[in-house]
């Protein structure tokens, strides 16, 4: 059965089911219910899959990717939580998402529920692309760390640090239409993926209404920033689709 989601009724499967397999204690469990459902889903502070050939694109399901003739290039959107790497590891497998097609690992900020496997995956040969905005973020997230959390610190000599007005190239030799815009709000390193068909996929961008200790401005600020360039439906980090006001104020 096909879900009442955009995505969903692209990607020909039922979305509530799905997602609600999802739990704390077994956050990668959704990809295990995709896979045998033989559908795709976003999910995992929204990792993204699309699928193009050359620059004509269409929904299909979890991972940020590209076809080039039969090779896929992927682009993993926020790397999980430190200490899950064998999960990952095993639903991507289940997913045929071979470890050495994914392309880069980006986190949407660098706090350790959305970037704390990146030093891991880049040691099994998946390069980390940073925002020059996030490099002094990086060092910070250990403090926010305990020894039981087996996190790997991230180095930062071996990481793809760009600009994000450099973004739209990078993504563009990926087949990918889109770019990384600086949405500062939750933290001052948030980024989002903003892509041509104005899907954005925002992280831990507050939305307006939700303003706490933030500072409302400038949270607001990125929510114009979104919505002049395009930006139609947000895929937050935490909670459900949905579709961006015509005045990001509401």
């Amino acid at each position: 059965q096909r879900g009442d989601h955009e995505l969903m009724l692209r990607a020909g499967i039922g979305a509530d089911d799905v997602i609600n397999s999802q739990t704390v204690h077994d956050p990668y469990a959704p990809i295990a219910a995709m896979a045998e459902e033989d559908g795709v889903i976003l999910l995992i502070g929204w990792i993204i899959f699309l699928r193009a050939t050359f620059m004509s694109m269409g929904w299909l399901g979890i991972i940020l990717g590209a076809a080039f003739f039969s090779c896929f290039i992927w682009l993993l959107v926020d790397l999980g939580w430190p200490g899950t790497l064998g999960r990952m590891q095993a639903s991507l497998s289940r997913m045929d998402v071979p470890l050495k097609e994914l392309r880069y690992g980006l986190a949407t900020h660098y706090h350790i529920d959305h970037a704390g496997l990146a030093q891991e995956l880049k040691l099994l040969g998946v390069p980390l692309l940073v925002l020059d905005v996030q490099t002094a973020a990086i060092p910070r997230m250990k403090t926010w760390t305990k020894p039981q959390d087996q996190y790997v610190d991230i180095t930062l000599h071996d990481n793809v640090t760009i600009a994000c007005a450099a973004s739209r190239r990078l993504l563009a030799q990926m087949g990918i239409g889109g770019e990384i815009l600086h949405t500062p709000g939750h933290s001052d390193d948030s980024v989002s993926l903003l892509l041509d068909d104005g899907s954005v996929f925002t992280g831990d961008l507050t939305r307006p209404g939700f303003v706490g200790p933030e500072d409302p401005a400038v949270v607001l600020a990125s929510w114009r920033l979104l919505r002049a360039r395009g930006a139609r439906r947000v895929y937050p980090g935490h909670g459900p689709v949905y579709p961006l006001p015509p005045d990001p104020t509401i």
